[in-house]
C-alpha cells in the first residue's frame, strides 16, 4: 500500500505528462492513486484533464461533476467549471456546455466581490 506523499507523488508526475501532451500515461498513474483515494482532488483535476485530452468526454464531466461536488475554493471552482464546458462542449451538450461556462464567470465575480 503506498503512503499520501507517494500519491502526491504520482500526482505530480502525472500533472507533468499532462502538460507535455501524454494524458493516457498520466491515467495509468493516477489510477491507483484515485483508486486508494476517490477524493484526492488535484488527482481528480489532473485526471478530468487528461481525459478529455484523450477525448473520454463522458469521463471527464463525470469527474469535473464529482470535483464540484467537493471543491469548495472558488478559484479551483472557476476551473473546473472551464474544465466542464470545454467537455460538454465536446460531447455536443451545447446548453450545458453554456451553463457551465455562465458558472465559471459567476464564479469569479463573486470571487472579486468577496475580495473588495
Amino acid at each position: 500500500m503506498m503512503t499520501r506523499k507517494q500519491h502526491n507523488v504520482l500526482v505530480l508526475m502525472a500533472q507533468t505528462y499532462v502538460r507535455l501532451g501524454h494524458s493516457r500515461h498520466a491515467l495509468s498513474l493516477l489510477h491507483p492513486v484515485l483508486k486508494a483515494d476517490p477524493d484526492h482532488v488535484l488527482a481528480l483535476r489532473a485526471a478530468a484533464q487528461a481525459q478529455l485530452d484523450v477525448g473520454e468526454n463522458d469521463r471527464a464531466i463525470s469527474t469535473c461533476e464529482h470535483l464540484l461536488s467537493i471543491e469548495t475554493g472558488f478559484s479551483a471552482r472557476k476551473g473546473i467549471q472551464l474544465l466542464l464546458s470545454r467537455a460538454l462542449f465536446r460531447a455536443n451538450s451545447m446548453a450545458k456546455a453554456r451553463r457551465a461556462f455562465a458558472a465559471a464567470q459567476s464564479t469569479s465575480e463573486r470571487s472579486v466581490q468577496c475580495n473588495t
